[in-house]
């Protein structure tokens, strides 16, 4: 990448990969080529949101709560839309969430439905319905959580949302793993316990193809990446070491395109323990298909 990045958010938008936010306000995006290789990357407009979450629907990204210079968490929504050449003109302000102390939480998207989970010492779940032109209603608060969870991972799939490790408390890190159902109204049913990570483990990233899901790096600078898929019955399958990462990172960005999964940038620890902020990126093929 043009410069380095943690505490940012990664994903996929029309077959190109961003790199948002975080640690400084720089917005990146590369074209995927069809081999899975990218082009040269582009700066777009900037966003200065350290932490957030981050979910998509249609061109449309939604950038959620996070922190700003100078505020130590707000409550704030960005979205902006990505053209057709993959720039996004601007970032705009839409409807804030009902808390302002929000951070290390997880936004997904489901149907018609935006949903920001957990944070910073907080197990509240809170919906807003995505009109046809993809602005957002009121938050309203949904189930909570079965306890507080911040640095975690999410992804949905057949109408569910998972959350998998992060800190339950001051930071110490959990292996537990839930997942709940999104009803037909957007509400959500109740949080159910599903398979744990094998490691205790958050500020990692996630990444997400179809039913298959991956965990790369996180707390204590690690280099592992784990993998899951969901299962017919709705349950996460047991976790499984995938190929370890070329350098141990925390906080790095994560998204999957076409079975490629692909890291970004991250707070990085070298083997003499110094420290650096990452401009790396790392491409691997998903191992095994989709089941």
């Amino acid at each position: 990448m043009p410069g380095g990045k943690f505490i940012h958010r990664s994903l996929v938008v029309d077959g190109r990969l961003y790199a948002i936010a975080g640690a400084n306000e720089h917005v990146f995006h590369a074209t995927i080529r069809a081999d899975g290789s990218l082009e040269p990357w582009r700066m777009t407009a900037p966003l200065n949101v350290n932490y957030p979450a981050a979910a998509v629907k249609g061109n449309r990204i939604y950038m959620v709560a996070g922190s700003r210079r100078g505020v130590r968490a707000q409550n704030a929504v960005f979205y902006g839309d990505v053209q057709p050449d993959g720039s996004i003109k601007e970032w705009i302000e839409g409807t804030a969430l009902p808390d302002d102390v929000l951070q290390g939480g997880e936004a997904v998207v489901v149907g018609n439905n935006l949903y920001y989970i957990g944070g910073w010492h907080r197990r509240q779940a809170f919906r807003a319905l995505i009109g046809d032109k993809g602005d957002l209603g009121t938050w309203q608060e949904v189930q909570h959580l079965l306890s507080p969870r911040c640095g975690f991972g999410s992804a949905t799939f057949g109408g569910e949302i998972y959350v998998f490790g992060g800190s339950i408390i001051h930071l110490v890190p959990t292996d537990s793993a839930c997942r709940v159902k999104v009803l037909g109204d957007g509400a959500l049913a109740k949080w159910r316990r599903t398979a744990s990570l094998p490691v205790e483990r958050g500020v990692f990233a996630t990444a997400q193809h179809e039913n298959q899901i991956a965990i790369v790096g996180g707390s204590d600078f690690s280099d592992e990446v784990y993998l899951t898929r969901v299962l017919p019955d709705g349950n996460l399958a047991d976790w499984s070491a995938g190929p370890p990462l070329p350098r141990h990172l925390n906080y790095p960005g994560a998204a999957a395109y076409r079975g490629w999964v692909y890291v970004t940038g991250g707070w990085g620890q070298k083997e003499d323990g110094s420290r650096y902020v990452s401009n790396e990126v790392f491409a691997a093929p998903l191992a095994g298909p989709a089941q």
